[in-house]
């Protein structure tokens, strides 16, 4: 006799404990394929580039929010800011 222990509950033990790992086993299996299976996600995030001065300017008369003649004077000073070079004096 070992310690009050019989075989068959030793043999029933066994039986449990070795379910118990083969289903923890098959749970790490699972999480690995899931894990690697996943769509990888990209390194870098490209984001859209902001709209220029005109395209904002040709969004806001288009909504309606300016007039023909507001927008084309602002059209015409977009024109000429951008054909002046620009120098840190005259960024400001």
């Amino acid at each position: 006799m070992m310690w009050g222990f019989s075989v068959t509950s030793m043999g029933w033990w066994m039986i449990v404990s070795s379910l118990i790992w083969l289903g923890l086993i098959a749970i790490a299996v699972w999480a690995f394929a899931r894990w690697a299976s996943r769509p990888s996600q990209p390194t870098t995030s490209i984001t859209p580039a902001p709209p220029s001065a005109t395209e904002i300017l040709r969004l806001r008369y288009a909504r309606g929010e300016i007039d023909s003649d507001i927008f084309e004077r602002m059209r015409r000073d977009l024109e000429a800011s951008s054909a002046e070079p620009r120098t840190p004096a005259t960024v400001s």
